[in-house]
């Protein structure tokens, strides 16, 4: 894979990363502020709770790309590990179609997906407590994560594909390997 692919994907980790980390940090102080300001300072803030929850949804979607990124999604890693325990290629082949099927599933989301930001751009949805947000860009920012969702697993696809390419290629340079012992060469 081409260098500036490496680094264009190098670059976005780090962007997802302070993404999240800003979000749940961010999150985090929102609430402990609200829940002070409930119980010792009794400020009239109320807009806080629903502006923390908007951030959470948001920045829980830059996690799903974060978790798709790393290949973390849910799976039944024990029986993957029971069935391809000493069948590295075969558990290689496995996570590839996982990934294809991941692809293919979020591609057909991705068009309803799209009508329904592009109605949430025309029709912007503001909050109830917090009139300045705009709860439409929850719905856009769905569609950007899916599509971040999206290149993570083509990359991964590819990646997966050159590990398996790999592997034959080990594989068979092991064979004529051990062929050429057992003829005594």
């Amino acid at each position: 894979m081409g260098a500036f692919f490496k680094k264009f994907f190098a670059f976005l980790a780090i962007l997802e990363n302070i993404l999240c980390t800003l979000g749940l940090l961010g999150t985090t102080f929102m609430i402990t502020f609200q829940v002070l300001n409930r119980f010792w300072l009794r400020l009239n803030i109320r807009w806080i709770n629903d502006f923390s929850l908007f951030v959470f949804i948001f920045f829980v979607f830059f996690a799903i790309v974060v978790t798709t990124r790393d290949d973390g999604h849910t799976s039944v890693d024990m029986l993957v590990d029971r069935v391809f325990e000493n069948r590295p290629k075969g558990r290689a082949i496995y996570v590839l179609c996982t990934r294809i099927v991941c692809i293919v599933t979020i591609g057909l989301f991705l068009i309803p997906a799209w009508h329904f930001a592009v109605d949430a751009y025309n029709f912007p949805q503001p909050g109830n407590l917090v009139r300045w947000f705009n709860e439409s860009w929850l719905m856009e920012s769905l569609f950007v994560t899916m599509c971040l969702s999206f290149l993570h697993l083509v990359y991964n696809v590819i990646i997966g594909f050159g590990k398996i390419s790999e592997m034959g290629v080990v594989a068979e340079g092991a064979s004529s390997d051990r062929v050429a012992q057992e003829k005594g060469e």
